[in-house]
């Protein structure tokens, strides 16, 4: 009797630890503890957050655009004029920065979080405090609305007058933010010379590579999501039961659709022609995503039979579903640009580039429109670095 209970117990324990291997199979950021207690993550480099793009004004009074910045490494500051302290030492920091890269090619930005106050003219009388050259250090305003959304869709976090971060941001050549630093600790500081430089010289996007950070959000869910005003990334549940994070396809070009499986017109025509270009495209590295807007019937087991239906190719053709229809259509028509009403929804394919940007719709069913589609996949797949971000 106490034989049988004991193969019991331990079949339960093999089950058990079986299951949590399969829930550790997606790469996860590992904790790094440093000598001084910080706590650091170590993880692909493609799953770093994008940072947004934006349009402020300039101390010289002109738009500036983040398109501008596309191919040069920025460090990032949040501050305003009239604070007497805090926000004059940390500038009084980015200063000594800023000379000490001034042969290297660093981009700093300081962005006030007052910008009633801190006008252009009034910025360019602060800049002049600090003897920032306006071609390395930029001081930036516009509306707060537009800062704010800036900083939460980059860096996550949340903009105040009294209560901004006093973290200093590091973002790469290629649009991510690469780390945070404090900038009143001297380790810190050297940290920053340190990745600033590995920035620096980084000549090609670092695809394969995993990186040291204290971007404590990066590759994880954010628990705010639907509280964003604007959703640049995502994650939605595989088949298998695992998560897939949009930042999982960096590296990739894709090709996003959205369908339900118990729609039997458009839905079947238009998965029966990506099934076929599965096999048209050959060896041409192309992954196809397509997201069900009908969460509540295709459950993972549907979208297991439904792919198997389909003869989708395994692991090249993916099928996601969602635990919230309204997350799913915001999914659909703010990261893909494909809207949603009821059971009606667009039947276009949003083609991804490698960075994570939809570069172009199309209509499959007009022949100039596949044709256009399959050249920029060609053009896409060798693309070398990313391209300006769209500011809209």
């Amino acid at each position: 009797m106490w034989r049988k209970l004991s193969i019991m117990l331990w079949l339960m324990v093999l089950v058990a630890c079986g299951i949590m291997f399969a829930n550790r199979m997606r790469p996860r950021p590992l904790a790094i503890s440093s000598g001084s207690g910080d706590t650091f993550l170590k993880l692909p480099w493609k799953q770093l957050p994008e940072v947004s793009t934006f349009e402020l004004k300039a101390a010289d009074g002109r738009m500036f655009r983040s398109s501008e910045l596309i191919g040069r490494p920025i460090a990032v500051n949040f501050f305003y004029s009239s604070c007497p302290s805090i926000c004059r030492q940390f500038n009084e920091q980015v200063r000594r920065l800023a000379e000490q890269f001034r042969k290297e090619d660093l981009t700093f930005l300081s962005i006030t979080v007052d910008p009633t106050t801190d006008t252009p003219d009034r910025l360019a009388e602060y800049a002049k405090i600090f003897d920032a050259d306006p071609a390395r250090w930029l001081f930036l305003t516009g509306p707060m609305s537009e800062i704010q959304q800036f900083a939460d869709r980059s860096f996550r976090v949340k903009l105040e007058r009294e209560t901004h971060t006093e973290k200093l941001f590091l973002v790469d050549r290629w649009g991510r933010s690469r780390d945070q630093f404090s900038w009143d600790d001297p380790v810190e500081m050297r940290r920053f010379a340190e990745v600033a430089r590995e920035v620096i010289a980084e000549t090609e996007p670092p695809l394969a590579t995993n990186v040291t950070t204290r971007n404590l959000l990066a590759g994880r869910e954010h628990n705010e999501q639907n509280k964003l005003t604007w959703l640049n990334e995502f994650f939605l549940t595989q088949p298998n039961g695992q998560t897939l994070f949009s930042r999982d396809l960096i590296g990739e070009v894709w090709i996003g659709s959205i369908f339900f499986s118990t729609c039997t017109t458009h839905c079947i025509e238009q998965n029966r022609y990506l099934r076929d270009l599965q096999d048209r495209l050959g060896d041409r590295v192309v992954r196809f995503v397509s997201i069900t807007t009908d969460p509540q019937t295709d459950t993972p087991a549907r979208l297991q039979q439904y792919a198997q239906e389909m003869k989708a190719q395994p692991n090249r053709w993916i099928f996601l579903t969602g635990a919230d229809k309204s997350y799913v259509n915001r999914v659909a028509a703010e990261f893909l640009g494909l809207f949603v009403q009821g059971s009606d929804h667009a039947t276009d394919l949003a083609v991804v580039d490698r960075w994570g940007q939809v570069r172009q719709k199309f209509n499959w069913r007009e022949i100039e429109q596949e044709s256009a589609m399959l050249k920029l996949i060609d053009e896409l797949i060798a693309e070398k670095i990313p391209p300006p971000q769209s500011t809209q």
